[in-house]
């Protein structure tokens, strides 16, 4: 077990990849699940606030301490256990293993965990603690879908060991979870979130799985030490393309047939700005185009890769698609496609460390026919205060981000301000505020928002069942009173 109590040592975790920076007496690193649970008896008896740390990709600051300890998994990066077979597949992992890094190990036994959460530096751990999502969830969901066992450490050390459909909410919806000598008992809340991918708080519902109660709790009722995964078999090929429009409504409009269609299991979008931004590095997006859509589609036998190829050029020149289309039926040309998709969030970091700023994005999602009606207001928005942006993201799901890119501080202020009207607008079209990234410490005043000071109040109740002295994650999802 690692500890560092320098500054110098323990700086490079006082921030996460939103830029916001806290302060910590010092970082504690286990390498195994016996120190990890040893550890947090001792935290919990002194009553030491303690943060959970992973691959630091995050958006909301989650993993920024505000005081106390951090504890880091990134030692905690092995795959323990892969099993294939024509009934079912999964992984026992642990919870620092890179997405990339699964991704390949995966592949070698021609498998793929569904979810994708777009950061390929981002830990497993991190991505069950935020039920992060990605492209592919378009056709496959979120991780909650994927999630069917987790070993974690409770505050005062204890270790859980959760099984999908082993433990559930009874009817009265009580639901009790054996813990060591003890029993955890909570009341499921009762509070209703929106009916758009959303990640945002506790999960509840009738008859609800204790393992969900994890997935989404962003570090604040337990460490993950092992994680097992449902996985798939590869698809036998994927077919995906590139097309670009000359207006953005006309790429909006597509979406909304192809997503109708229901045979792409990914639909990506980049806008205008977006295309400006990625033009310098790929001269050959062209010159009259003003957005553009990433499809893929899953093809089961290869002999049907021509016709379905064939099928969406087709269905591209109907739309209104320009004649330039970038196709791809190669593993390389497929990862080419990825790679252009993934330069855009470099460019614009890139941007924004040349003049010294930080980027304001949006992360939310409202109903399919309250799309247009978003991305206007976004794009009025945009106009009435004068800052570069770019919007991209999953369009399938309704759920794109728009980044604000301010130049300078007076820019930065305009931006900060506009955020909350952002929200707000998604909120007022049964929208959520968050749909991927979690709510971290950056987000938490429109939870209460979202959902009112009841739902606060409830999960309240669920952390303290679970974490009497308050330790796990503080500042996370909610104030701590």
């Amino acid at each position: 077990m690692l500890r560092f109590i320098q500054p110098q040592e323990i700086e490079p975790y006082l921030s996460d990849a939103s830029q916001y920076h806290g302060q910590a007496e010092g970082v504690i690193v286990p390498e195994n699940e016996r120190e990890v649970s040893e550890f947090l008896r001792d935290a919990n008896s002194k009553k030491i606030p303690l943060t959970v740390s992973g691959g630091k990709t995050g958006l909301a600051g989650a993993a920024v301490p505000e005081g106390g300890w951090i504890l880091s998994s990134e030692k905690l990066s092995r795959v323990l256990e892969i099993r294939k077979s024509n009934k079912e597949s999964w992984a026992r992992l642990e919870p620092a293993i890179h997405l990339k890094d699964l991704e390949r190990a995966l592949e070698a036994h021609g498998l793929f965990y569904p979810p994708d959460p777009t950061g390929p530096k981002a830990f497993l751990g991190g991505t069950l603690a935020t039920n992060a999502s990605g492209p592919n969830s378009f056709k496959y969901g979120p991780t909650r879908s994927y999630i069917r066992r987790i070993r974690t450490v409770l505050a005062d050390g204890t270790i859980l060991d959760l099984k999908r459909n082993q433990l559930r909410a009874r009817r009265d919806g009580i639901l009790e979870i054996p813990a060591g000598p003890r029993k955890i008992k909570i009341q499921v809340p009762h509070y209703g979130v929106p009916s758009v991918k959303h990640a945002g708080g506790y999960f509840s519902g009738a008859g609800m799985d204790a393992v969900d109660l994890f997935i989404g709790s962003e570090g604040t009722l337990g460490v993950s030490t092992e994680i097992e995964v449902n996985l798939l078999p590869l698809p036998e090929e994927v077919i995906a393309f590139v097309v670009f429009f000359s207006k953005e409504e006309d790429a909006w409009q597509f979406a909304r047939e192809a997503r109708e269609k229901g045979e792409a299991r990914m639909l990506e979008y980049f806008d205008s700005g977006s295309l400006e931004f990625l033009r310098p590095d790929y001269p050959s997006i062209p010159k009259g185009a003003q957005a553009c859509l990433f499809v893929e589609q899953e093809v089961e036998e290869t002999r049907q890769a021509a016709p379905a190829t064939q099928a969406w050029h087709q269905f591209f020149e109907k739309g209104g698609a320009l004649p330039q289309i970038w196709e791809g039926t190669t593993a390389g040309k497929r990862e080419e496609f990825r790679n252009f998709r993934s330069a855009l969030p470099l460019a614009v970091r890139e941007f924004l460390a040349e003049h010294r700023q930080i980027k304001v994005g949006t992360d939310t999602c409202v109903p399919h026919e309250c799309f247009e009606d978003l991305m206007n207001f976004h794009r009025r928005s945009v106009e009435k205060i004068g800052i570069q942006s770019v919007t991209f993201g999953h369009i399938g799901e309704s759920h794109v981000h728009l980044n604000l890119l301010p130049a300078n501080e007076e820019e930065a202020q305009k931006a900060r301000a506009l955020y909350p009207e952002l929200v707000q607008k998604a909120l007022s079209l049964g929208g959520t505020f968050s749909a991927e990234h979690g709510v971290g410490k950056l987000k938490r005043r429109f939870l209460v928002e979202l959902l009112g000071e009841k739902a606060i109040e409830e999960m309240r109740a669920v952390k303290r069942a679970f974490d009497p002295n308050l330790i796990l994650g503080r500042g996370n999802l909610f104030e701590i009173k």
